[in-house]
């Protein structure tokens, strides 16, 4: 596929490296010279200096050639511009980048008519993460499914979690015994353990639950794995489970014994995701306070703001953290446009004892290191919404979507099994995945099924499929016809 990229800032560059190497062709327009220059320096890709709303430039960038137009710039008026000249060139599908989330809301813009067929707003989808992190303690990470009926959750291995009791076929309860794994069903999960009949209602309950669970990866350091039905789990691992939204609540009490909600949250930030942030924290009555260095936006955030407290000063000096009820019961959340800021006011909260540290890092190659040193307790980077909302114009006709997860390798891919596929009529335990891939969820209708080794899949069956980064072109081969 053929794919033009209007600017090559930290959202373009992050896009054109995973799209070259998912073998597309990569154009990318950007008015900045030395920026085109240093993506020619790392990347197989064609680049062309100028406005992404120029028709001359999109003219010399072939524009009537692309397949797709992704329009990142900070501008959504250049954005919008550019999607509405692709459309004119016959461009068959464009995504554009809007800034200003109140754009998304006005009745007086008919996006389909201007030619748009995805407009991604960054700070309002990592907006709604937040929240779910916040509103939900224990949880690092949500992603959505199947239009809400199902989500991946991130949760961590701590001391005293009972998934530290035995292997991962043990852990529903002392009295379970664990099915037999087949070699070709793919990870087994604790959806596939099987609860005797003498057992305590507690235990049962518990059971009950977590056989409405599907584990997906683990990630223990730098190294991922299936987490299959021998695995232990150590305190530290990451995990990524399949859980429906109903069950959420409930599955963090179970994996965070004696959890509570935060007290407080302390915004790090007044600027757009900021006030949006502390705007729905509000909304939900939950307690917040926000810190803004700049006295003129400080007072703009005071007018919108009615139940939450907004100081006037610097996050990274740690007696204004102080003054503003940081402690052991305390959300910390670090989300200015100084990444840098971020991480070290991330690292004063947690010296201050925060259970939960978040901070926004814009620039890709900060990500692994912050990682790799264990100082947060999450990242948030505001290209993977802008890489995921493209992904659903990469895919195929079949390959319905596809989610890339903020820590671990590999992609969830939304598939149909379509009529006469090779895979309908066969029960799960039988089919040849390709790799290292598993079945996370199934949609029948209107109803979640639990992909469990006996489960027989039908035509029309919609699949959430995780797949390591080698085995994702086989699986989107599987399903794009």
């Amino acid at each position: 596929m053929r794919i033009l990229i209007i600017g090559a800032g930290n959202a373009g560059r992050h896009l054109a490296a995973e799209l070259g190497d998912m073998s597309h062709e990569v154009v990318v327009v950007d008015k900045v010279p030395e920026r085109l220059a240093s993506l020619e320096a790392q990347l197989d890709i064609m680049t062309v200096i100028g406005s992404g709303s120029s028709p001359d430039v999109l003219e010399k960038a072939e524009l009537a050639k692309a397949d797709l137009l992704i329009a990142v710039t900070n501008s959504d008026e250049v954005n919008l511009l550019a999607c509405i000249c692709a459309r004119e060139a016959g461009v068959a599908n464009t995504v554009a980048r809007i800034v200003n989330p109140a754009l998304l809301e006005s009745p007086l813009l008919d996006y389909k008519r201007l030619g748009v067929d995805c407009l991604v707003c960054q700070n309002q989808e990592a907006a709604d993460e937040l929240f779910e992190i916040i509103k939900n303690p224990g949880l690092l990470e949500s992603v959505w499914l199947l239009e809400g009926r199902a989500l991946i959750a991130r949760v961590q291995v701590r001391p005293a979690s009972p998934l530290l009791n035995g292997t991962l076929a043990d852990l529903s309860v002392a009295h379970a015994t664990a099915e037999e794994t087949t070699p070709d069903s793919g990870a087994t999960s604790v959806s596939e353990v099987r609860q005797m009949p003498a057992q305590a209602d507690t235990d049962g309950a518990v059971a009950n639950l977590i056989a409405r669970v599907r584990f997906i990866t683990a990630l223990r350091g730098d190294v991922s794995f299936l987490p299959r039905g021998n695995a232990r789990f150590e305190v530290g691992d990451d995990l990524y489970v399949a859980v429906l939204p109903g069950d959420l609540s409930q599955f963090l009490d179970w994996v965070y014994p004696g959890r509570h909600a935060f007290g407080k949250s302390v915004i790090a930030g007044g600027g757009g995701l900021g006030l949006d942030l502390a705007r729905r924290l509000e909304a939900a009555s939950i307690p917040a306070v926000l810190l803004e260095r700049d006295a003129t936006r400080a007072e703009e955030c005071c007018d919108v703001l009615h139940k939450t407290l907004v100081l006037h000063g610097d996050a990274s000096d740690q007696e204004m953290l102080v003054n503003a009820g940081l402690g052991t019961n305390t959300a910390f959340i670090a989300i200015t446009e100084d990444e840098e800021l971020n991480i070290i006011s991330c690292m004063l909260a947690n010296k201050l004892g925060a259970p939960l540290t978040v901070a926004l890092v814009s620039k890709p190659e900060y990500v692994p290191v912050i990682r790799n040193l264990g100082l947060l307790s999450r990242v948030v980077s505001p290209h993977l919404s802008m890489t995921n909302a493209i992904l659903h114009f990469v895919r195929g006709k079949h390959v319905r979507a596809a989610t890339w997860l903020h820590k671990a390798p590999g992609e969830l891919l939304h598939v149909v099994v379509r009529e006469g596929h090779r895979w309908a009529g066969k029960p799960i335990s039988q089919l040849k995945m390709p790799g290292e891939c598993l079945i996370a969820t199934v949609l029948r209708g209107d109803t979640i099924h639990i992909p469990t080794g006996d489960l027989t899949l039908e035509e029309g069956d919609q699949l959430v499929i995780f797949a390591l980064p080698a085995d994702v072109g086989r699986v989107q081969n599987m399903f794009k016809r």
